[in-house]
């Protein structure tokens, strides 16, 4: 199971904006918990990001434009 990194970025947001104050613990030790899971951090790559910005269509959301180019580039290795 893999993890992005761009969920650690919008929980950390969500935290410090004060929209999920539960999940501080999780993110001072994000990639902690990730391992203890069992699951793998996927990190951000250039080309993620390139096939993010390339995404067509009307996702206005940058983290679902990440999570989309990040789950089609898996799709196509």
């Amino acid at each position: 199971m893999l993890v992005s990194a761009a969920s650690a970025w919008e929980i950390a947001i969500k935290v410090r904006l004060g929209k999920l104050p539960a999940a501080a613990d999780l993110v001072s030790d994000f990639c902690g918990q990730v391992e203890r899971e069992g699951f793998d951090l996927l990190v951000i790559s250039a080309d993620h990001g390139i096939r993010g910005g390339l995404l067509p269509g009307p996702h206005k959301d940058p983290f679902d434009r990440m999570l989309i180019a990040q789950a089609q580039a898996k799709i196509s290795l």
